[in-house]
């Protein structure tokens, strides 16, 4: 058995946002091109979107030696990174992609990775990984503080856009029985609403919507359906007929990237969501 909580734990300190690494501003880093980042090497391609200038970030592709320093087992590790004005200061990471050796892949799967890191996807050779930034690095009086929020928020559409170059594994109706998907989403009449998705066995599942200080949650029964990498919620009433459009996601690793939805229940942007950790007992039971 590997030490994987070890790996894990470096997970974390590389997903802290002003932590330093080696110094970097020596370093060659390849310089962005184009919105569409292409990695050969490492299998995958992102988009970063227009909101992101070239002026405020750049790309850092780990040596060898340096991802046997900061991460052992990791074959490609790329970080996309802040550049602070003046050059002041060490560029900051904003969110890495991880690529972690086939030995690892089981290993990892069987563990619960902390809520700074996400997986994303597997092929034959790789799971890939997103660390997430912790907290804004800089003082809010600063407009590097603004810059680097700027490049927050485009976060989602970075991993909307995440793909897999060559042989994607997709999801299974018996990795995603019994798990929970989440996320906070704006809300017309109360500070926020929380979303819940839970796909239960015998493709029973819910949506539950509780706005934030006001009132009772609403639950939403439905089934759930899972074709490639689709995954589809069909509202039902009670007699079992269908209720309105379902709601279709794309599945990359533990996010869920809206497809198809109601634009007038969940706005222009649909709900995105992101699995929730499982209880230590279901995990457990999963890897028995």
């Amino acid at each position: 058995m590997k030490p994987v909580l070890s790996i894990l734990f470096c997970l974390v300190l590389i997903a802290a946002c002003g932590e330093e690494k080696p110094d970097i501003r020596s370093q060659k880093l390849n310089a962005p091109s184009d919105r569409q980042l292409v990695f050969q090497k490492a299998g995958f391609k992102v988009t970063v979107p227009t909101s992101w200038s070239k002026e405020t970030y750049r790309i850092h592709e780990m040596s060898a030696s340096e991802r046997e320093e900061i991460l052992p087992g990791a074959a490609h590790l790329i970080s996309l990174e802040y550049q602070p004005l003046g050059n002041l200061s060490a560029p900051k990471n904003v969110l890495s992609f991880i690529a972690l050796s086939e030995e690892w892949r089981d290993e990892i799967g069987n563990e619960d990775t902390p809520s700074p890191v996400a997986v994303l996807g597997r092929n034959s050779d790789y799971i890939y990984l997103l660390t997430l930034p912790q907290a804004n690095p800089f003082p809010d009086s600063l407009e590097d503080f603004r810059r680097f929020n700027q490049l927050l928020r485009g976060l989602g559409s970075v991993i909307s856009t995440f793909e897999i170059l060559d042989g994607a594994i997709p999801p299974t109706v018996e990795e995603l029985t019994g798990a929970a998907f989440s996320a906070q989403l704006p809300a017309a009449d109360a500070s926020m609403r929380l979303i819940t998705l839970r796909c239960s066995e015998d493709a029973v599942a819910s949506i539950i919507t509780e706005f934030i200080g006001k009132g009772e949650p609403i639950k939403e029964m439905g089934e759930w359906n899972l074709a490639e990498n689709v995954l589809s919620f069909q509202p039902r009433v009670a007699d079992s007929l269908p209720k309105g459009a379902a709601i279709k996601w794309t599945v990359k690793g533990e996010f869920l990237i809206p497809l198809e939805w109601d634009r007038n229940l969940y706005g222009s942007m649909g709900p995105p969501l992101r699995q929730l950790k499982r209880p230590a007992a279901a995990t457990e039971e999963r890897v028995l």
